[in-house]
């Protein structure tokens, strides 16, 4: 019902400090993750080096990020897109979704709670 777990209501104090961590630990992760991999993508395609830019001229850092771009050369692009999309077919045959997931367990459960649907 909630996004974050309500903290506990006791005399100690401590309360839920394990769940809020671990309510609000993905999120933090997914960000960390998505700039990586954006720094990741900026070094193989051949952009400038990141920079900050000097005080009063905040748009320069935009600038250099857009010269990046007009610089890097199509068939850069072209090829990591070719080579992505074959790691990404190679990896949809090789592994098995539903041996990664909790389809099984929660079929279980459900027969266990209604027999009478479940096979016999």
């Amino acid at each position: 019902r909630y996004a974050a777990p309500r903290p506990a209501s006791g005399g100690s104090g401590g309360g839920n400090t394990l769940a809020m961590i671990a309510a609000f630990m993905p999120p933090i992760f997914l960000v960390g993750l998505l700039g990586f991999v954006s720094l990741l993508v900026s070094f193989l395609v051949n952009m400038p080096p990141l920079a900050f830019p000097a005080r009063g001229e905040e748009w320069a850092g935009v600038a250099l990020y857009l010269r990046g771009f007009e610089d890097t050369s199509i068939w850069t692009l072209v090829v990591w897109l070719i080579i992505t999309g074959l790691l990404y077919g190679i990896g949809q045959r090789l592994i098995d979704v539903n041996l990664f997931s909790l389809n099984a367990m929660y079929a279980n459960r459900l027969i266990r709670c209604y027999p009478m649907f479940g096979v016999a």
